[in-house]
């Protein structure tokens, strides 16, 4: 599932009381997908090509290709969102990607 949503949703409100991991990535160093699949090996405690691939869970091209910014230093506020491995992934425009253990 891809949602690019801008309000927010009563998922998001259940999941903000979770306590999420988040991080901030310069997406002109690492692409969006693979800050996703470092920060859930983080979350994890597991090597990056110990998970499954991100591509099952989320086109990883239009990922990459709706959350980079068109223009340098944008700060728009899109986000996308998806579920991968047992985490709700939020992964904003701006660079911050959260994870919600889906667990809790």
């Amino acid at each position: 599932m891809l949602s690019t949503n801008q309000a927010p949703t009563a998922a998001d409100a259940a999941l903000a009381e979770s306590s999420p991991l988040s991080r901030n990535f310069a997406w002109a160093d690492v692409t969006p997908a693979t800050a996703v699949v470092e920060l859930v090996a983080e979350a994890t405690d597991a090597d990056p090509t110990d998970l499954d691939p991100l591509h099952d869970a989320v086109d990883t091209d239009a990922l990459n290709r709706v959350v980079e910014p068109t223009e340098p230093n944008a700060t728009g506020s899109l986000r996308v969102s998806f579920s991968y491995h047992d985490f709700f992934v939020v992964v904003r425009q701006s660079g911050h990607i959260t994870l919600y253990d889906l667990d809790d």
